[in-house]
């Protein structure tokens, strides 16, 4: 199993590799999951007291020995909820502290698979309609399938829609939901622009992934405008 999700909780990549091992053997001591995953005992033990102390392993002790035993998922995911609420709970106050949400222009960077996951949230949360071209689906599965599919889910499940220009050549394709329509390969350009509210999203893949987002009503507006023009001429 991939580690990219429980890293996003809030894992470090050991502990990630550890804890999938503990799933797996159930109790165990330390240098039983040390050899699985080729880490010495001594790293592995004080990665595993870490886990202890964050509340994702427990122990018991036999003859002196610790034998380490993973929190049971349902545990972890109700820590992580639980954790959202509280800091839901104080967005407000953290909002008055640094003046977020009181301009009208914004300019955010985001970089790597965890960058666009967080485009991804942002864009659930907005919710509406997201109007998106330069897509092509199958280089974003490619980059990073879990996220992606996570978001399809929420797409699937959740009242946002979607229309999306992408090129005639295309043969992945996300939530069933949304609306496609096709430009000629010749006249499609691979950097996407998500439009969604008052922002436009930028991905440029090359040389590495980086996403720039900006608030702006007026150039959401003027990238719409440019969005319904290339939607009447693209095929369905």
């Amino acid at each position: 199993m991939d580690t990219e999700i429980l890293k996003g909780i809030g894992f470090e990549e050991k502990e990630a590799k550890i804890y999938l091992v503990l799933l797996k053997f159930g109790n165990s001591p330390a240098s039983k999951i040390g050899e699985e995953l080729g880490y010495d005992r001594t790293t592995t033990y004080y990665a595993l007291l870490r886990m202890v102390e964050r509340g994702y392993v427990t122990y018991l002790i036999k003859n002196d020995v610790k034998y380490f035993q993973p929190v049971r998922p349902e545990k972890i995911l109700s820590k992580v909820k639980e954790s959202e609420n509280a800091f839901s709970e104080i967005i407000p106050d953290l909002k008055k502290i640094s003046g977020l949400g009181q301009s009208d222009f914004s300019v955010e960077l985001y970089k790597g698979k965890e960058g666009l996951n967080t485009l991804y949230r942002d864009i659930i949360e907005q919710g509406g309609e997201l109007l998106s071209f330069g897509v092509d689906e199958k280089t974003f599965i490619d980059f990073d399938i879990l996220h992606f599919k996570r978001y399809v889910k929420d797409v699937d499940r959740g009242k946002l829609k979607e229309r999306i220009l992408t090129h005639s050549e295309a043969t992945d394709f996300g939530s069933k939901k949304s609306q496609y329509r096709f430009l000629p390969k010749e006249y499609f350009s691979p950097t996407p622009v998500a439009v969604y509210g008052d922002k436009v999203a930028i991905v440029i893949w090359e040389p590495t992934l980086h996403i720039v987002v900006i608030k702006s009503k007026a150039l959401a507006e003027s990238f719409t405008n440019h969005f319904e023009f290339l939607w009447k001429v693209a095929k369905g």
